[in-house]
């Protein structure tokens, strides 16, 4: 009887899916799929949510995706505080396959702005 009680009650659980929440499938429906180490390709270590950059410093890090369907293109956006999201750059997709990680890469440099208040988030 207790084992009946646990599966209806796990059957009522609804999982978080990020992906299946916030994206639309095309072509053969298959999701992007992207691995973001956050890691600085500069200085090889990871890029820290709380750090703490310079205004105007420049920061380089790899996006590794990949997806069944066609890609059509990848947006970079940016946040300062609690401003208004932005598009910083647009980079229609090209092909950049990787043997040795088995998806497409990216680099994506970005330039902490130098017009940030300082102790902003971005």
């Amino acid at each position: 009887m207790c084992l009946i009680a646990l599966v209806a009650i796990s059957a009522c659980k609804k999982s978080i899916d990020f992906i299946a929440d916030n994206t639309t499938p095309a072509g053969s429906g298959s999701y992007p799929i992207s691995s973001n180490t956050f890691t600085d390709i500069v200085t090889k270590t990871a890029i820290p949510v709380t750090a703490g950059y310079t205004k105007g410093q420049g920061l380089s890090w790899e996006i590794q995706y990949f997806s069944q369907s066609p890609i059509k293109e990848l947006n970079l956006f940016e946040t300062i505080g609690t401003g208004t999201r932005n598009k910083l750059k647009n980079y229609p997709y090209q092909a950049a396959y990787s043997r040795a990680k088995a998806a497409d890469t990216l680099i994506i440099n970005y330039q902490v702005p130098a017009t940030a208040a300082s102790g902003a988030s971005i």
